[in-house]
């Protein structure tokens, strides 16, 4: 062999030495490329982390809405009229009826009784029923509470006192809110509310309501609705009454 190819031999080989020796390390560039190409994809594209919590599928119905809510104020006295109405509160309509068509047979049935204790005798200032025969002085006995010229008014008395007819219709003439007792009558129940009506050349006239019933009738003795009213707080006025 000569030199030539000698000296070619030796460089043949000694390339073939050299890619032996770059092989590994070309392997591990590649697989440090592959990682690096995976650790990208990962943090780019990978999976987020889940909300916590069940998931909640939508409602098919709309949620029902609350109807909005009143708006409360604070409590302010009831609102008083200028002039007297005939009905000033539903409540009064048919007591108020009653009482100015001055049918018995209509008012009897609003008139609220209560027991009071009898007396064996009674007279003229007298303010508790007579007893019944047999019965011993302070024996509870069921009476509508009324006066008028007297402080006691039997019950034998009180149609004739309803049904009277005056000149003219009874008329409202003012509309109280009652306090602890009575304006002219002391045991006269003072009621939830008064009604003062005017009954022309009969005076004035007092009636006390709770709830739908007449609880008291101070028929008056034939004093002016006026002066009747004087005896009324102006304050406690829900109908006042008209203007002189």
């Amino acid at each position: 062999m000569t030199q030539t190819q000698l000296q070619s031999s030796a460089v043949a080989a000694r390339g073939f030495l050299s890619r032996r020796r770059l092989r590994p390390l070309v392997r591990a560039l590649i697989a440090l490329l592959l990682l690096a190409v995976l650790l990208l994809s990962l943090s780019c594209g990978g999976p987020k982390d889940a909300p916590t919590g069940s998931p909640t599928a939508p409602s098919s119905q709309p949620a029902p809405t609350s109807p909005p809510s009143p708006s409360i104020s604070p409590s302010r006295p009831p609102p008083v009229d200028a002039t007297p109405t005939l009905n000033p509160q539903p409540p009064l309509d048919p007591l108020v009826r009653a009482l100015q068509s001055r049918d018995w047979a209509a008012i009897q049935p609003l008139l609220q009784e209560r027991p009071e204790p009898c007396l064996a005798t009674v007279a003229a200032n007298s303010e508790s029923p007579l007893c019944p025969v047999g019965s011993p002085p302070g024996t509870p006995v069921q009476v509508f509470p009324a006066a008028g010229c007297h402080r006691f008014m039997s019950a034998a008395e009180l149609e004739g006192q309803f049904s009277a007819k005056g000149d003219d219709l009874p008329k409202i003439y003012a509309i109280y809110r009652s306090s602890t007792q009575h304006p002219r009558v002391a045991r006269l129940p003072a009621g939830d509310l008064g009604i003062i009506l005017d009954r022309g050349n009969l005076g004035g006239q007092i009636f006390t309501v709770s709830g739908a019933q007449i609880v008291s009738a101070d028929f008056g003795c034939g004093i002016p609705p006026r002066d009747l009213a004087a005896l009324v707080p102006s304050s406690t006025f829900l109908v006042r009454p008209p203007a002189p």
